[in-house]
């Protein structure tokens, strides 16, 4: 690569949840933009389980999960590219254009991995820059603190960083996905945002909390017949699959982890959000309904908390104080959910069968 090639930083801003890559990832680069960062919102509304846990406790650890309802496309102009063209050049010519490199990579070969050098696992990370005096890519990835940490333990605390990358590891990394069973991380994406480009939807959002409320499978609007979601369990009804989950826990019988517990922390904060968009669009909004989220999102950060310590030390006792808390907080997510639905009635849309800005 040619060294006199001039530091290359394209924006990007701290994403509203970070457990799972593919969401945190496309957020940071949409974070920076107040109208396109609402308007994401919808997608982090309905949860839903994405494999049948009550029917194999020891399926994929990414069981819980956000539903996204809007395609990647309504904010980004994606283009694909095969693993066997992903190069350091081609990114640099990305970069230099404006364009955001998401790229598919085995960890096997990535120093800050938990898996470098013992581990062929596909992963992902966003290419947003290039330093220049270091000759390494800007990255956005998972830090890794200690390579030799258990999966497990790892997923108890995934931190979100800027990292340096050399281009050379980076396009040995991607290259080698041609040999990982995954057939996701065949393909790397080139990202241009759009600016603005959709609407906070007051409509939709109203049918999605209705939905959520009410377990009502909003993948059947969205994904009509697509037999993934078969043995989905949607919105309130999630909580079932964490109690048995916690049961399965204490007996031994499922895969330790944080996701769940993760996921569903982030998740309270998406009422927060919403609760304040609806409000800067109405000065009769009920204050005390944000009061109730934000503390729907203090219960959620203790919720993790606790699971955190059981993950770490694997400690029984923490289990019971968990399920305590997730029934308390089934509860008052009950209630505010009634509450809220009661505020968007009680103030008629403006601008019924479209969005606000």
């Amino acid at each position: 690569m040619k060294r006199n090639i001039v530091d290359i930083e394209l924006p990007i801003g701290s994403p509203l949840f970070v457990t799972y890559k593919h969401h945190a990832l496309p957020l940071a680069v949409l974070a920076n933009d107040p109208a396109n960062r609402a308007s994401c919102l919808t997608n982090f509304i309905p949860l839903y389980t994405g494999y049948d846990l009550m029917g194999d406790s020891y399926c994929d650890t990414h069981w819980l999960d956000f539903l996204n309802t809007q395609p990647l496309e309504h904010w980004l102009d994606r283009e694909a590219i095969l693993y066997a063209d992903v190069s350091a050049e081609l990114i640099m010519h990305a970069l230099a254009a404006g364009k955001y490199a998401y790229v598919n990579y085995d960890s096997y070969y990535m120093k800050h991995s938990y898996a470098y050098g013992h581990l062929h696992i596909g992963n992902n990370l966003l290419v947003y820059g290039y330093n220049a005096e270091r000759h390494k890519f800007l990255v956005l990835d998972y830090r890794y603190e200690n390579a030799s940490m258990n999966y497990a333990k790892f997923q108890s605390a995934p931190k979100l960083e800027q990292i340096l990358v050399d281009p050379q590891e980076l396009e040995m990394a991607v290259r080698a996905v041609e040999h990982l069973d995954s057939e996701w991380t065949r393909c790397s994406y080139l990202w241009t945002p759009k600016a603005s480009a959709f609407r906070f939807d007051r409509t939709l959002t109203k049918q999605l909390i209705d939905d959520y409320l009410h377990s009502y499978p909003t993948h059947a609007r969205f994904y009509p017949g697509n037999s993934f979601y078969e043995k989905s369990l949607s919105g309130m009804e999630v909580y079932k699959a964490l109690y048995y989950y916690i049961d399965r826990l204490a007996c031994d019988q499922t895969h330790p982890t944080m996701l769940p517990f993760a996921v569903l922390s982030e998740h309270k904060r998406v009422w927060v959000e919403v609760s304040l968009e609806l409000a800067n669009h109405d000065n009769h909004f009920d204050q005390g309904v944000i009061q109730s989220a934000k503390v729907l999102e203090e219960l959620g950060a203790r919720i993790k908390m606790t699971a955190m310590m059981y993950i770490l030390t694997g400690k029984r006792h923490y289990l019971p104080a968990l399920e305590r808390m997730i029934r308390m907080l089934e509860q008052e997510e009950r209630s505010f959910l009634k509450a809220l639905l009661d505020q968007l009635d009680a103030v008629p849309n403006v601008d019924e069968g479209s969005s606000w800005l």
